[in-house]
């Protein structure tokens, strides 16, 4: 009886410190998104607008920027068509060669908010670097097999890496070089955003780290390499796990049996855009913020470890004789 008492005296106050441990745990993943919506609505820090203002400065709007970044891939694609029909000897008279440039399609806003003073809405395929393969996802079915996975040589991303931000150790599997050579057009390099393009929902991005190998994508993957002029890629992958993005890839989703964002979707999803310098504020400040709640939850998942084992050792004390005195 005494034990029994024990055991219902001591279990009840375990569980309250559980569920309260949970509760935080709950309270910091509802923080990171609040920090996250703030961050991509022009909230978390001071505008570049405003402190152009208050210092009484210019500033290149996130308006102007897309338009220089569409300048330069249009000039590059001029460039390179231009050498493209000297090579075959049939170099142009006049100018309408030109016109078989097609222009990224802009993103439709008609239900989106109004973004602040500065910021612009933009498409991954106007923000893409004019590089080939800029926005790319990993190769189908018999194009890559598991029969072609290798202990070493170049490796490979899935979706597991993507979601945990963790490119080595997770069940690595590898490819050689021939086979890398194929699938070209599926290669990331460092600083390359990466999109989960299935899942429940799909969108958990990362960067595709400094000092890593370049690697080859799996089918369930985006690869998506920004322009040098679009700013940082981290703001980039914040702003597609963002709520005001989320939001849009869940519309992409709708009515797929298997929730899946398919790149002609993905390419036309609209992100905010800030200034450059707004940008890297922006970036700063919640990698401060994320970083403080990854220490408060490295907290949590200790205590609640130790919980576990507070459980285990009242049990073991109890039917060992020694929780309470034995008669």
């Amino acid at each position: 009886d005494r034990i029994v008492d024990a055991l219902d005296a001591q279990f009840p106050r375990l569980a309250s410190a559980v569920a309260a441990l949970e509760r935080i745990r709950a309270n910091l993943k509802r923080y990171r998104a609040a920090v996250l919506k703030a961050a991509c609505e022009g909230r978390l820090v001071p505008t570049e607008a405003e402190l152009a203002r208050r210092e009484g400065r210019d500033y290149e709007s996130a308006d102007v920027l897309l338009q220089r970044i569409l300048r330069e891939r249009r000039a590059r694609w001029e460039a390179e068509e231009l050498e493209r029909l000297k090579a075959k000897g049939k170099p142009p008279t006049d100018d309408r060669w030109k016109k078989k440039y097609k222009e990224p399609e802009p993103p439709d806003t008609t239900e989106l908010p109004q973004l602040p003073e500065g910021w612009t809405w933009a498409t991954p395929d106007q923000l893409a670097s004019p590089e080939e393969h800029s926005l790319a996802i990993g190769p189908f079915g018999s194009n890559l097999k598991v029969d072609d996975y290798r202990e070493s040589g170049v490796p490979l991303v899935f979706v597991r890496h993507i979601r945990a931000g963790q490119f080595e150790g997770l069940d690595d599997k590898f490819i050689d070089f021939d086979k890398a050579l194929e699938l070209r057009a599926h290669w990331v390099f460092p600083g390359d955003v990466l999109i989960t393009k299935m899942g429940d929902p799909p969108g958990d991005t990362a960067v595709y780290p400094v000092g890593r190998p370049p690697a080859v994508i799996s089918a369930d993957c985006v690869r998506f390499l920004p322009s040098s002029l679009a700013g940082d890629p981290k703001f980039l992958a914040y702003a597609i796990r963002s709520p005001l993005v989320h939001a849009q890839i869940l519309q992409a989703t709708q009515g797929v049996a298997q929730k899946k964002i398919s790149l002609a979707r993905f390419r036309r999803i609209a992100l905010p855009v800030p200034p450059l310098a707004e940008q890297r504020r922006i970036v700063d400040e919640l990698e401060r913020r994320f970083s403080i709640a990854d220490k408060q939850e490295l907290v949590i998942a200790r205590n609640l470890q130790r919980a576990t084992r507070a459980r285990h050792a009242i049990l073991h004390s109890a039917f060992t004789g020694r929780l309470v005195p034995q008669d």
